[in-house]
C-alpha cells in the first residue's frame, strides 16, 4: 500500500510538470510571433534599397554598354611575332652555320672514305689471290695429319697386341717357374742340388711334344718330379742326405743294377696286347725324349712308360679299351691327352701340371724376352708417330689459322669497300640535300626579315590605340567596382534578414512541436496510471508466492544436510577399504613380477643351452661332412688314425692353417677366364675406338671454337672501329667543340672486355657521364645510338621519348639527325615535344573526351614544311581535346 501511495504521488508530480511545461511553451510562441512582426520595417527598407540598386544598374548599362572594348591583344601579337621572328632568324643563322660545318665534314669524310675504299679494294684483291694457295696448303696438311693419325692408330693397336703377348708369356713363365719350384721342393731338389751325380729333376731333363704334356705327366706320375741321380751309389748318398735332414724326396738312379728297359718300339709285333692298344692310340714314349741328349735318360723313360699308351678319346673310350684287352692287359696303362690315367690298379681323371718342364720354362722365357723387345721397339715407334702426328696437327692448325685470317681479312676488306661505296653515295646525297636546305633556309631568312620590318612599322600606332583604350577601361573599372560594392552590401543585408526570419520560424515550429508532445503525454498519462495499478497488484501477489517457496526451501535444507553427512561417512569407510585392497594387490603384483623375471631368466638359459647344443650339432655334422668329402673316410677312422709326421716345432693346427693359407693364395680355378679375357679385350678395343673418336671430335671442336672466336673477334673489331669513328663525328655534331670517344677496357682480350664512353662537352673539363646533366647524358646516349645505326644500318628505328630532357637548341640538333636518317630508314618516335611532332610525316595520337572512350587520331602531312612557316599539324579540336601521347 505504501508503494502504491508513493507511485500515485510520482504520477501527480509528473502531470503537474507537464502542465507547467505546456504553459511555458505557449509564452515562448507569443514572444516569437512578436519578434517576427518587429522585423517587418527592416524588410520594407531593404526592398527600397534593392529598387534603388536596380535603377543604378540600368544607369551604368546605359552609360557604358557601348563603350566597353575587349582587352587589347594586337600589340601583344605583334610583339610576340617580332620576338618569334628574332628567335627564328637566330636559329636560321645557327642552322646555316651548322649546315656549312656539316658540308665541310662531309667533304673531309668523303676524302677519308675514298682513301679507305681504295685501300680495302687493294687488300681484298691481295687476299683473294692468296686464298687458293692457303686452301691447297691446308688440304695437304690435313692429308698428312690424317695419314699420321692413321699410322699412330695402327702402331697403338700393334703396341696393345705386343704388350698383351709379352704379358701372356710373362704370366706363363711365372706359372711354369712356380710349378717347377714346387716340384723341386717336393722331390728335395734344393737339398740335393750340391750332391754328387745329381742331374736335376726329371722335368728339367725331358722335352715333351706340344699337346701331350698332360698325357706324359699322367703316365709318368710322381716320378716326373723325382731327382735324377747318375748311378746307384750316388742315389744312395742322396737318400742318406735327405734322411739326415729329415726331408721328404724322390730319387731316380740311372743305370741302377745295369738293367735297361725295352722300349715300346722294340716290343711292337712281340706283344700282341700292346699291339692292340697301340692300334687304337700311340705309345706315350714317342712324345717324350731326353733334353739335350742327356745320357741314360732315354733308358729311364723306357722303364717308366714302356707300358703306357695315349689315345685321342676320353675316359669312356679308355675304359672300353681296357675292358676289351682283358686280363692280359693288367700291367698296361692307358692315358688321354687331357691327363686321364686308367689301369687295372685304378682310374684317375685330369692329373698334371699343364706341361711344367724346364724346356717349356726356357721357351716361355725366350718368348717373353722376344715379346718385351718387340714391345720396346713398338713403344719407340709409337712415340715417334705421336711426335709426327703432333707436328702434322700443329701444321694443320697453323695453315688453318692463316687461311681463316686471310678469309676474315678478305671479308673485312670487301665489307669495308662496300661500306665505302655506300658511304660515298650517302655523302653525295647528303651534300645535295644540305645544299637544298641551305637555299631554303636562306630564302626563309629573307622573308622573315621583310615581315619583321612590316611589324616594326605597325607597332607604334597599335600601342597608341591600346593606351587610349586602357585609360577608358580604368574609368569603367572604377565605376563597376563602386556598383559591385553597393550590390554586395544590399545582398548582405537581405541575406542577414532572411537568416533571422528563418531562425525565428524554425524556433516557432520547434515550440509548436514540443507543445503538441506535452499535451499528448498529458492525455496518455491517465491510461498509464490505470495500467500501473494493475501491474502493482500482480507484483504483490508474486511476492507472496515467493515468500512461501523460501520457507519450504529452508525446511528441506536441514534434511538434505543430514543425508549428505551420512553419505560422506560411508564414502570414507569405502575409501579406507579400497586402500587396504590396493596395498595387498601391489604386494601380490611385486611377487608375481619377481616370479616372472626368474622364469624369464630360466627360459633364456634354456634357450642358450639349446642354441649351443644346436650349434655344436651343426658343427659336428659339418665336420663329419667335411671329413667324408675332403678326406674320403669316416670320422671314426679319422679319429683312430695317427697324426702324420710334422716338422719339429709345428703343431697340427698351425700346419692346417698354413695349408689353408696356401690354398687361398692359389685361389679357385676360373674355367671362364679365357672367355672373360676375350670379352674384356673386345670391350677394351671398343672403348679405345670410342676414345679415339672422342679425341678426334675434341680436336675438331677446338678447331671450330678457335674459328668461331676468330670470327667473333673480327666482326666485333670491325663493328667497334666503325662505331668508334662514327661516335666521334656524331659527338662533335651534337656537342660543337666537344670531344667524345669509345674505348675498350682491355684491348688484349676482346672476347671478355667491356667498353667505356668518354664525353667532354665544350667548356667542361669532365670525362665521366655521371658528372653531366640529364640533357647532356641524353645527347651522349643518342650519339652512341646513332653511331651504331650508322655503322650497322637497319630498316626500322623505334625511339621512346629520347628527347624529353633536351632544350630547344639540342632538340634542333636531334631533329637534324632524325632528318638525316629518315632518308634511309623508317623512324618511329614516341614524343610529347611539339617540334618533334612537327617534323613527322604521320602523327598518331590517342584522345579521349570527358565521359567517353579513347580513340586513335591520325594525321598525314602530304607536303611537310618547316615549323616557322606555320605548317605544323594542330590536333586541337573544338572540344579542346589533348594528345597524351603522339608519335
Amino acid at each position: 500500500r505504501l508503494e502504491g501511495e508513493l507511485q500515485s504521488a510520482v504520477d501527480n508530480g509528473l502531470v503537474a510538470n507537464l502542465e507547467a511545461e505546456s504553459a511555458r511553451i505557449s509564452g515562448e510562441l507569443t514572444l516569437a510571433s512578436a519578434e517576427l512582426d518587429s522585423l517587418q520595417p527592416e524588410f520594407t527598407e531593404l526592398e527600397v534599397s534593392e529598387a534603388e540598386l536596380v535603377n543604378e544598374q540600368l544607369t551604368f548599362d546605359t552609360e557604358w554598354g557601348d563603350s566597353i572594348a575587349p582587352s587589347p591583344t594586337r600589340a601583344a601579337e605583334i610583339r610576340a611575332n617580332i620576338e618569334a621572328l628574332g628567335v627564328t632568324s637566330e636559329r636560321n643563322e645557327q642552322e646555316l652555320q651548322r649546315l656549312g660545318a656539316r658540308l665541310k665534314a662531309i667533304e673531309t669524310r668523303t676524302a677519308e672514305v675514298t682513301t679507305a675504299g681504295e685501300a680495302a679494294t687493294a687488300s681484298a684483291e691481295r687476299n683473294r689471290s692468296l686464298e687458293p694457295t692457303l686452301a691447297e696448303r691446308l688440304d695437304l696438311a690435313r692429308a698428312e695429319s690424317d695419314a699420321a693419325e692413321a699410322a699412330l692408330a695402327d702402331l697403338l693397336e700393334t703396341q696393345r697386341r705386343v704388350e698383351a703377348e709379352a704379358s701372356r708369356w710373362q704370366a706363363r713363365a711365372e706359372a711354369l717357374a712356380q710349378a717347377l719350384d714346387e716340384a723341386r721342393a717336393k722331390a728335395g731338389a734344393d737339398a740335393l742340388a750340391s750332391g754328387e751325380g745329381v742331374l736335376g729333376t726329371l722335368l728339367d731333363l725331358v722335352e715333351i711334344d706340344d699337346g701331350y704334356q698332360a698325357a706324359v705327366e699322367a703316365a709318368v706320375g710322381d716320378a716326373l718330379q723325382a731327382v735324377v741321380v747318375d748311378g746307384g751309389d750316388n742315389a744312395r748318398r742322396a737318400l742318406q742326405l735327405l734322411d739326415g735332414q729329415e726331408l721328404a724326396g724322390a730319387v731316380l738312379a740311372l743305370g741302377f743294377g745295369g738293367a735297361a728297359g725295352v722300349g715300346n718300339e722294340a716290343r711292337f709285333g712281340a706283344d700282341p696286347i700292346l699291339d692292340r692298344l697301340v692300334g687304337v692310340g700311340s705309345p706315350v714314349r714317342r712324345h717324350v725324349r731326353a733334353r739335350g741328349g742327356a745320357v741314360g735318360v732315354d733308358a729311364l723313360l723306357d722303364v717308366l712308360i714302356d707300358d703306357a699308351v695315349v689315345i685321342d678319346g676320353g675316359w669312356a673310350e679308355a675304359i672300353d679299351l681296357l675292358a676289351a684287352a682283358g686280363a692280359a692287359a693288367s700291367d698296361r696303362v692307358v692315358v688321354t691327352t687331357s691327363g686321364d690315367r686308367f689301369s687295372r690298379r685304378g682310374w684317375r681323371l685330369r692329373q698334371g701340371s699343364a706341361g711344367a718342364t724346364g724346356a717349356a720354362l726356357e721357351e716361355a722365357r725366350a718368348n717373353e724376352q722376344r715379346a718385351a723387345a718387340d714391345a720396346a721397339k713398338v713403344v719407340a715407334e709409337v712415340a715417334a708417330a705421336r711426335q709426327r702426328s703432333a707436328v702434322a696437327v700443329e701444321a694443320v692448325d697453323q695453315v688453318d689459322a692463316e687461311l681463316r685470317a686471310c678469309r676474315a681479312e678478305l671479308e673485312r676488306a670487301v665489307a669495308a669497300a662496300e661500306r665505302a661505296t655506300t658511304d660515298l653515295a650517302s655523302f653525295e646525297n647528303d651534300r645535295a640535300e644540305l645544299t637544298e636546305q641551305r637555299t631554303t633556309i636562306f630564302t626563309r631568312k629573307q622573308a622573315d626579315a621583310a615581315e619583321l620590318r612590316t611589324l616594326m612599322a605597325e607597332l607604334p600606332a597599335v600601342e597608341n590605340e591600346e593606351a587610349e583604350q586602357r585609360n577608358r577601361a580604368e574609368a569603367l573599372t572604377r565605376s563597376r567596382t563602386t556598383l559591385e560594392e553597393r550590390t554586395r552590401e544590399v545582398a548582405g543585408r537581405r541575406t542577414e534578414l532572411e537568416v533571422r526570419i528563418a531562425a525565428i520560424e524554425e524556433r516557432r515550429e520547434l515550440l509548436r512541436t514540443r507543445q503538441a508532445e506535452t499535451e499528448t503525454r498529458l492525455e496518455r498519462l491517465v491510461a498509464e496510471r490505470e495500467q500501473a495499478r494493475v501491474r502493482r497488484v500482480r507484483i504483490e501477489r508474486n511476492i507472496r508466492v515467493v515468500n512461501r517457496l523460501a520457507e519450504r526451501l529452508e525446511a528441506n535444507r536441514s534434511v538434505v544436510g543430514d543425508w549428505v553427512e551420512r553419505l560422506d561417512t560411508e564414502q570414507r569407510a569405502q575409501s579406507e577399504a579400497a586402500r587396504r585392497v590396493a596395498a595387498e594387490l601391489s604386494t601380490t603384483r611385486g611377487e608375481r613380477a619377481a616370479a616372472e623375471k626368474e622364469l624369464a631368466e630360466l627360459r633364456e638359459r634354456r634357450s642358450r643351452l639349446e642354441l649351443s647344443e644346436t650349434e655344436s650339432r651343426v658343427k659336428l655334422e659339418a665336420l663329419t661332412e667335411a671329413v667324408r668329402r675332403e678326406l674320403d673316410t669316416d670320422p671314426e677312422i679319422a679319429m683312430t688314425t695317427d697324426c702324420p709326421d710334422l716338422p719339429a716345432g709345428v703343431s697340427p693346427e698351425h700346419r692346417v692353417r698354413d695349408l689353408e693359407r696356401e690354398l687361398k693364395i692359389m685361389g679357385a680355378i676360373n674355367p671362364l677366364a679365357l672367355e672373360e679375357f676375350d670379352e674384356l679385350k673386345q670391350r677394351h678395343e671398343f672403348l679405345q675406338g670410342q676414345l679415339d673418336d672422342i679425341k678426334s671430335t675434341r680436336r675438331d671442336l677446338h678447331r671450330l671454337i678457335r674459328s668461331i672466336d676468330d670470327e667473333i673477334v673480327g666482326v666485333f673489331s670491325a663493328a667497334y672501329a666503325d662505331v668508334s669513328q662514327n661516335f666521334v663525328s656524331l659527338f662533335q655534331t651534337l656537342f660543337p667543340g666537344g670531344k667524345g670517344a669509345v674505348k675498350l677496357l682491355n684491348g688484349d682480350d676482346i672476347l671478355n672486355c667491356g667498353i667505356e664512353i668518354e664525353a667532354k662537352p665544350s667548356g667542361k673539363n669532365v670525362k665521366k657521364l655521371s658528372l653531366l646533366s640529364g640533357g647532356e647524358r641524353s645527347l651522349v646516349a643518342l650519339a652512341f645510338l646513332f653511331a651504331v645505326f650508322r655503322s650497322r644500318p637497319s630498316p626500322f628505328y623505334v625511339m621512346d621519348e629520347v628527347e624529353a630532357a633536351l632544350d630547344d637548341m639540342n632538340l634542333s640538333r636531334f631533329l637534324a639527325l632524325v632528318e638525316e636518317f629518315r632518308r634511309e630508314a623508317q623512324l618511329i618516335i614516341v614524343s610529347h615535344q611539339k617540334r618533334t611532332m612537327e617534323a613527322a610525316d604521320v602523327l598518331y595520337g590517342v584522345s579521349m573526351k570527358p565521359g567517353g572512350s579513347s580513340k586513335v587520331v591520325t594525321e598525314k602531312v602530304a607536303d611537310r614544311k618547316p615549323p616557322t612557316e606555320q605548317a605544323a599539324i594542330d590536333l586541337r579540336d573544338s572540344e579542346s581535346e589533348d594528345l597524351p601521347q603522339a608519335g
